[in-house]
């Protein structure tokens, strides 16, 4: 933000009147008396934060992940169940709902391989994800990518929760994948892979997306000159990362059609609802704060910001660089923050 906006002092001043987040100066610490208060509880650039906090800060947004996909598939079992009676008293509402793609093939009456790597993907992109975190020693997007799947999927439990819509895969292949002949025999069990109804939108999609995205970031951090937009010169296109994660949705989507494992507006819904949730400087800010240790640990010159706070310091800038120059100063748009974490596409 420094390089793209020029002083930061001026940056820094402007920030202390908002009382928005500061950012350091150059050559200044974070808890310099003169920009923040000794009660300040974010971290220094220069001061080591202690290990109990440093080990909170990892180990929170695990705990919050683990505890809402385990609540997530503990209730999966309450829908699938009322599909079940309602299905098996309604013989006519047996089959699937009528869908542009899945009707194109008589493929996915019952399980095979595909249905293996359609399920497989997803959590290997998980796996890799949180190994390249751990090994980069990224906190950010370790913190970024816990927090946020289980933001999502908490979303996800209230959707299928509150409308209950018809397994994609029809329901004589849900009973045969519960080992079951009827409603009766359906007896509470708890599922690591959810169940025949997590329809609304698709947690295969979602995962892949976001797996790729964070890795992505990771990468983006690691060799920057990977941050680059798909068409050289022009500063509206695409960042690559963005591209490759919609490549990779739409391999899983490929799959998860061939499979019948779920609609196409559930695999279309997943794509928008990824792709604006990890784009929304707002969600990342709060997602940020809710792990109470990260504050101390991160440096407040790395601390995302809210979507308002960036326009108002552009707005800011914008105007002083008119007034020195007695003329109108151009244009500056969010993306030209140079900020490392986030796509602007």
């Amino acid at each position: 933000p420094r390089q793209a906006l020029g002083s930061p002092r001026r940056l820094q001043s402007f920030l202390r009147r908002s009382g928005g987040d500061r950012l350091p100066s150059r050559g200044h610490s974070a808890m310099d008396s003169s920009s923040v208060d000794d009660s300040s509880s974010e971290a220094s650039p220069t001061a080591k934060p202690s290990t109990s906090k440093a080990c909170g800060a990892w180990v929170f947004p695990f705990v919050v992940a683990v505890a809402a996909n385990l609540f997530y598939m503990t209730m999966s079992w309450f829908p699938n169940h009322k599909y079940l009676e309602w299905a098996e008293s309604r013989p006519q509402c047996q089959e699937a709902l009528p869908d542009l793609l899945l009707d194109l093939h008589d493929f996915g009456e019952q399980a095979t391989i595909v249905t293996q790597i359609a399920d497989a993907l997803p959590g290997l992109m998980l796996l890799s994800t949180a190994i390249a975190c751990a090994v980069t020693k990224n906190l950010l997007i370790w913190n970024r990518f816990l927090m946020t799947q289980s933001f999502v999927i908490v979303l996800n439990f209230v959707a299928e929760q509150s409308t209950m819509l018809p397994s994609s895969y029809g329901f004589k292949r849900c009973k045969a994948y519960l080992g079951i002949n009827s409603a009766a025999e359906d007896h509470y069990q708890f599922s690591a892979t959810g169940s025949c109804v997590a329809m609304i939108w698709s947690g295969h999609v979602f995962h892949m997306m976001i797996g790729g995205y964070m890795i992505g970031l990771v990468l983006e951090q690691r060799f920057p000159g990977l941050k680059r937009r798909t068409l050289w010169g022009s500063g509206s296109a695409p960042l690559l990362k963005s591209v490759v994660v919609v490549v990779l949705a739409c391999i899983e989507m490929s799959i998860l059609v061939i499979d019948k494992g779920h609609y196409t507006v559930d695999m279309f819904l997943a794509m928008i609802i990824s792709m604006l949730t990890f784009t929304n400087d707002n969600v990342e800010y709060w997602l940020f704060h809710v792990n109470p240790f990260i504050r101390s640990v991160v440096p407040a010159r790395d601390q995302p910001m809210k979507h308002g706070q960036l326009r108002a310091i552009i707005k800011e800038l914008q105007c002083d660089g008119g007034r020195r120059r007695g003329e109108a100063s151009p244009g500056v748009q969010l993306s030209e923050l140079g900020r490392s974490d986030s796509a602007s596409s």
